[in-house]
């Protein structure tokens, strides 16, 4: 790219971007290089005519398809004996001696002239390209007229460089070889001085044509270098106003990011004023809005009202409905033990141990009337307890504490739905249950379940590190949950859980909806009462878990969200009657040896 090209593209770049701030000058860029690229330039081009110049170039032929021919004639003649006995190989010597020259025709170097001549002895002859003072020296003996063209030409060839590259020049060598005898009789004293000057003499008017040339060659290079200090002068100039430019440019931009630092402050304050005044226009909507909302307040107060009488009237149904019916089950045991007294002299001896076990100085009775006998519980518990991926689902809250266990014991595990979810997270597992449809159904899904009584089972285990029941001790009397507590902690390992989930008596609605639909529970046990009686059998770390999965789907809604003075404490007891009424209908007590 030249100058006048590069001071253009930098124009454009400043037009494109609005703006001074280019680099109009590099490091690249100084006198030195433009100096440099104008001589390489002035090499690189021939003068044709007057402001014209054209690249210099030379075609390249090869002899390969001579040779190929030869090696075709060769071929066919290995068949005649005297070929191959006395002339194969002189021919092989003078084919090897050709291969490796290279021929150069003396036509295609003479076409030029001048200074395209030296470059075509150097790229023909010495296959490179000139060096700056072989180039002029050779140039300047042509000018003189002290070596013709033939002659330098065959000097080239006849060189070291050219003669270890293989390069031989045909053509014109009688013409060179009468023109080196014409240079030896100049050389003789008297002689050579009158032949030196008949031939100079009718050779005057081509040297001084060439001489003419050369000098008007040198004033057209001399001119265009005037020119090009003439520009870098004004590039030097232009570089001294673009920096004026820039430093005037650099000031109005300080001044521009003040005025914007400005007006962004100017506009956060109006911003901020905006805002207090939407603020203040909102509190003034909602001051006009009050007398309405209490109006609204105190309508929903009066219905909330009712609606309490309304469920404080059924509570109260509910709670004597209750109240009867455990009457009714407190004079139906009381008639079943006296029956069961009454059995027990006709039993024999036989019977009495069948229906007796004794464990540790701990007796089990094992009654004819069990409501497991009286009912299809199997077919009740698929009713009434739900299918066994929602109860898996449920359990699911258990996991973590049998995380990385070996041997978890299910007491109680009814249809397996936490023997099998232990089974599936890779934690090693064990059911036990009396009921024998149960069994039966587990062991055909494959879950590694056994028949048995729950604290039995217990007894016979050396070690466990996990105990699950779920919804088992509401079945148990206190003093066998007091002894299913003492044996599970000597069983367990230090650091092991024991989890019992169980109904929620401390939310009303288990009474209406869960509890006594099921004929073979006993009664149901406080949390803090479960608690009491874990801790008291040594265990240290006992929590209580309201399961908010078993949670009803009922609430008293508010009567505001934010609320203040009586409302909010309507609000607030409200929810502790929900709790009351609706809360989680099971818990679980955990506790960790």
């Amino acid at each position: 790219m030249n100058l006048d090209e590069r001071i253009e593209q930098k124009r454009n770049e400043a037009v494109s971007r609005q703006s001074l701030d280019v680099d109009w000058f590099d490091d690249s860029i100084n006198i030195h290089t433009i100096y440099s690229d104008i001589e390489k330039e002035a090499d690189s081009l021939q003068p044709v005519g007057k402001g014209e110049y054209k690249v210099y170039a030379l075609p390249e032929k090869s002899s390969m398809a001579l040779f190929n021919k030869c090696r075709v004639i060769d071929e066919k003649m290995k068949r005649f004996r005297f070929y191959r006995l006395y002339l194969r190989d002189f021919l092989k010597k003078i084919y090897k001696k050709m291969n490796g020259q290279r021929q150069v025709k003396m036509k295609q170097i003479l076409r030029f002239e001048g200074e395209d001549f030296v470059h075509a002895c150097y790229e023909q002859i010495l296959l490179r390209e000139p060096d700056k003072a072989g180039l002029w020296d050779n140039l300047r003996r042509l000018q003189l007229r002290q070596v013709s063209r033939i002659e330098m030409a065959y000097d080239f060839s006849f060189s070291h460089e050219a003669v270890g590259k293989g390069i031989v020049v045909k053509g014109c060598k009688v013409r060179y070889y009468m023109l080196r005898c014409l240079r030896k009789l100049f050389r003789i004293p008297v002689v050579g001085r009158i032949f030196r000057f008949t031939y100079h003499f009718f050779c005057i008017n081509r040297t001084m044509n060439s001489m003419i040339s050369w000098n008007m060659k040198l004033q057209e290079k001399i001119q265009g270098l005037e020119n090009m200090t003439d520009r870098v002068k004004a590039l030097e100039n232009l570089s001294g106003r673009v920096q004026a430019l820039e430093e005037l440019a650099e000031g109005r931009v300080e001044k521009l990011v003040t005025q914007s630092r400005k007006l962004e402050q100017l506009e956060s304050l109006t911003n901020q004023r905006v805002e207090q005044l939407e603020n203040l226009s909102l509190r003034i909507e909602h001051m006009g809005d009050m007398p309405g909302r209490v109006d609204n307040l105190e309508e929903n107060i009066r219905n909330n009202n009712v609606l309490i009488k309304k469920h404080e009237s059924a509570l109260t149904d509910d709670f004597e409905q209750q109240k009867k019916s455990l009457e009714y089950f407190s004079v139906a045991f009381s008639n079943l033990k006296s029956e069961i007294k009454q059995m027990q002299p006709a039993v024999g001896s036989e019977k009495k141990e069948d229906n007796v076990e004794k464990h540790e100085g701990v007796t089990t009775v094992v009654s004819e009337s069990d409501p497991y006998l009286s009912i299809d519980y199997f077919d009740f518990e698929n009713r009434f307890r739900g299918s066994r991926e929602h109860v898996k689902q449920v359990q699911e809250i258990y996991l973590p504490y049998f995380k990385n266990c070996t041997s978890v014991l299910d007491l109680g595990c009814g249809r397996g739905e936490f023997v099998e979810l232990l089974q599936e997270n890779g934690i090693g597992v064990k059911g036990v249950d009396l009921y024998s449809p149960y069994v039966e159904y587990c062991k055909l899904q494959n879950l590694p379940v056994e028949q048995g009584d729950a604290l039995a089972y217990l007894r016979g285990q050396e070690r466990v590190d996990g105990i699950f029941l779920g919804q088992v001790v509401e079945h148990l009397s206190t003093e066998q949950t007091i002894e299913l507590c003492r044996i599970a902690y000597d069983k367990l390992e230090v650091g092991g859980y024991l989890i019992m989930e169980t109904p929620n008596p401390t939310s009303l609605a288990i009474y209406t909806e869960s509890f006594y639909m099921d004929p073979s529970h006993n009664r149901p046990i406080h949390p803090k009462t479960l608690q009491y009686i874990t801790e008291k059998q040594g265990f240290l770390q006992v929590q209580i878990l309201f399961t908010e999965s078993s949670r009803l789907p009922y609430d008293i809604p508010k009567l505001a969200e934010h609320g203040e003075g009586r409302t909010h404490e309507f609000d607030l007891a409200m929810e502790r009657v929900a709790d009351l009424l609706f809360g989680s209908q099971d818990y679980a007590v955990i506790a960790k040896k």
